[in-house]
């Protein structure tokens, strides 16, 4: 099972419930992070280190504010 493990300022952290071959563990990160936020699939993507253990990801959605998408971050916990 995916979960998120810690929060920061700058980061989060999600252990992945997928093998890392073949984009399996990115796509599953990217709809762990959209069903955690509620928000469609669609609207993450990886844009660096797909390879890599460090993501950066892009979501394209609204939320009020910075506090909204924290609070939505924390139900994962």
């Amino acid at each position: 099972m995916s979960q998120i493990t810690g929060i920061s300022d700058e980061a989060f952290d999600v252990n992945i419930a997928a093998p890392t071959k073949d984009g399996e563990a990115n796509a599953e990160l990217c709809d762990f992070v959209a069903q955690t936020l509620g928000v469609k699939k669609t609207v993450i993507q990886v844009q660096k280190g797909g390879k890599g253990r460090n993501k950066l990801i892009e979501i394209e959605s609204m939320f009020k504010d910075i506090n909204e998408f924290y609070e939505k971050l924390k139900q994962g916990l």
